[in-house]
């Protein structure tokens, strides 16, 4: 018997709406929720509040909002947060998480993953003679730098449905779910859409589709939509 994974996306960047938790608790049935805070300019205004604040740098949005007001949930329901909320500081952003949970009566199992702060390198690689990719403009000076991080790559997204009784956009909540069994298949839902259409864009994932039809997204990998309202 194949296994379903079912990830849902609660956000897209720091000041996102902090809607789409509760609603993915509600009807999602989930086993992971990505929350995704970070950008070039994010990090550099967590970077400028870390350096006046040292106990500060993390996404805040995440554990006074999402965090804290869905623990009870998270925890009935056994669901797991995948996020880069710990921004510039991981540890504090973990401290946080774990002090408003005691204070609910609840703890949690909560990993710090590390690695990608390159600070105390900026001396090293400026020394190597690296330049701006784009225009070859000179290393900047390292004490001006608020932050400099490695990172694999970025993904960004957006969902809308519109709805065929009134015509009006609005954002909806999307849940992936993945069919573990190796052929390559996947169905996406969405909560909080009426009836009508939905279009998806995203870097590596174009698609549109009526609710109720399968599509094959910009990699040719098929799969079937479905829009479903809260419950």
């Amino acid at each position: 018997m194949s296994k379903v994974v079912r990830i849902g996306g609660a956000g897209g960047f720091l000041g996102d709406s902090s809607m789409a938790a509760p609603q993915l608790l509600k009807g999602g049935k989930l086993d992971y929720m990505i929350l995704d805070y970070l950008a070039e300019a994010t990090m550099s205004a967590l970077g400028q509040l870390k350096a006046a604040r040292p106990d500060q740098g993390f996404a805040r949005d995440f554990t006074e909002w999402v965090w804290k007001d869905n623990l009870q949930d998270l925890k009935a329901q056994g669901v797991k947060i995948v996020t880069n909320a710990g921004g510039l500081n991981p540890h504090a952003c973990r401290a946080r998480m774990e002090e408003l949970a005691a204070a609910a009566g609840l703890s949690f199992k909560i990993a710090v993953v590390e690695g990608d702060d390159l600070m105390d390198r900026l001396g090293d690689l400026q020394g190597r003679g690296l330049t701006e990719m784009f225009t070859d403009a000179a290393f900047p000076d390292p004490a001006r730098v608020f932050t400099a991080n490695a990172y694999f790559g970025g993904y960004t997204r957006s969902y809308y449905s519109t709805e065929s009784a009134t015509g009006n956009n609005r954002y909806v909540t999307p849940i992936a779910s993945f069919n573990a069994n190796g052929d390559g298949t996947y169905h996406l839902t969405t909560y909080g859409s009426e009836s009508g259409l939905a279009y998806f864009d995203a870097p590596h994932f174009h698609m549109s589709a009526a609710t109720g039809l399968s599509f094959t997204d910009a990699q040719g990998s098929t799969g079937s939509y479905t829009s479903t309202p809260l419950p």
